[in-house]
């Protein structure tokens, strides 16, 4: 980024968009081995996230060649596991495309679609193609998208959060409106407050093309 005419802000929302659940889920499943594997017992790593800096925690692999440096990423707790995959794929140049899908289904005004964007993480395995497939296999047979309509509890009291394009004057983030009433015949529940996010119009595809930074990534 050119930091002499201040922060591109448009680029910066692009990179701090949400990871669809269900996405975020089976990557986690896939890359754990549902959380048995040693990487993520020893080291909290969920996602195989790869590293050759010796300034980063790691865990050397049992069948790494002489030669070989790379070690997988270790964490001092899960939070920080999922912290660093989120910014990988936020920020690396490998997940550009994946980056100008998720502005795509935003631009369209359709919610993050974790099966769509799994196509956008071929380069994510040396599998390639066939990790999509297992991507997708783990989604639908475990119905993770259902993870992607979750309900967050603030106090007690259930939080609907809701992701919505700006359309004509903007509410302002943290502004709360009333919950959908219930279905004729139904018997109405506790209501939910909803907290609606306004998200930028997305951008034209130039506004997502690859930019240099000053560590490489994109």
């Amino acid at each position: 980024l050119d930091r002499s005419e201040g922060v591109d802000t448009t680029l910066l929302l692009r990179r701090v968009d949400l990871v669809p659940v269900s996405l975020t889920l089976a990557q986690a499943a896939e890359e754990s081995g549902w959380g048995t594997s040693r990487f993520a017992q020893q080291g909290n790593a969920l996602f195989g996230q790869l590293t050759w800096s010796p300034d980063q925690a790691g865990i050397a692999p049992r069948n790494r060649q002489p030669g070989e440096s790379h070690r997988f990423r270790s964490f001092e707790d899960l939070f920080a596991s999922v912290q660093a995959y989120m910014h990988n794929l936020n920020t690396h140049r490998a997940y550009l495309d994946f980056r100008r899908q998720r502005a795509s289904l935003r631009k369209a005004d359709k919610p993050l679609d974790g099966l769509h964007l799994a196509g956008a993480l071929v380069r994510y395995s040396e599998r390639g193609q066939g990790y999509v497939g297992a991507l997708r296999q783990l989604i639908r047979v475990n119905d993770l998208n259902d993870f992607d309509r979750a309900t967050l509890v603030d106090g007690g009291a259930e939080l609907v959060v809701r992701l919505m394009p700006v359309k004509g004057p903007a509410k302002g983030p943290g502004k709360t409106a009333a919950a959908p009433p219930a279905a004729d015949g139904q018997a109405a529940g506790p209501t939910p407050a909803a907290l609606d996010l306004d998200l930028p119009p997305a951008p034209d595809a130039a506004d997502t093309a690859a930019v240099e930074t000053e560590d490489g990534r994109y």
